[in-house]
């Protein structure tokens, strides 16, 4: 990991039917593990559409980081999956947490229909997956809030810093035992950051 690279980790509170959320978890573990580096900031979304992106946004205006990565859950996958790309659209029929349904399937009006993360995701993924981690490249970020953050953080990026490179990072539900432990996941994480 280059250490004069800011960085901001993000995970997400609960949701649906999940009580507690293991994105949240992970991301408190690492904001320990980086308990004294001034250059990585941690933070806990809302999964709620207009609070999560105000929180973020206001986050990026004041941190300025190089580079995000968010994370969230997506207990059926059974791979941590590195979003690649993320959609102009969401879904109408699920709400927030909040009890907000989107009235239109448009995440922002007039902007690009998809945008493409400039991380060296592929790179990543070989590199993770030589050393053991369950690792896959995706490019299906969903269309619920997962799919929003990451639009949200690409057009912040073509809009109003350029620099800054993200991409979502859904983790599967931990398992006691096999490739998906908590222990696993938080061991890929850290070296995603380390390969950064």
């Amino acid at each position: 990991m280059n250490r004069k690279k800011k960085i901001l980790l993000t995970g997400f509170g609960p949701f649906r039917s999940h009580g507690t959320n293991p994105s949240e978890a992970l991301v408190r573990s690492l904001s320990d593990t980086f308990e004294n580096c001034s250059n990585i900031q941690t933070l806990i979304l809302p999964t709620d559409y207009k609070k999560s992106w105000e929180d973020l946004k206001t986050a990026l205006d004041d941190f300025k980081p190089d580079i995000v990565l968010s994370f969230g859950l997506a207990a059926r996958r059974s791979h941590i999956c590195l979003e690649s790309i993320a959609y102009n659209k969401v879904s109408t029929a699920l709400a927030d947490v909040s009890g907000y349904r989107p009235e239109q399937a448009v995440l922002v009006e007039n902007a690009p229909s998809s945008y493409h993360s400039r991380l060296p995701l592929k790179r990543l993924e070989k590199t993770l997956r030589a050393n053991g981690h369950n690792v896959r490249v995706s490019r299906n970020a969903g269309d619920y809030v997962c799919n929003a953050t990451l639009f949200n953080l690409l057009n912040y990026a073509k809009e109003k810093a350029p620099e800054m490179k993200s991409t979502f990072v859904h983790i599967p539900k931990p398992r006691a035992q096999g490739q998906n432990t908590k222990r696993s996941i938080e061991e890929a994480a850290l070296a995603l950051l380390d390969n950064l």
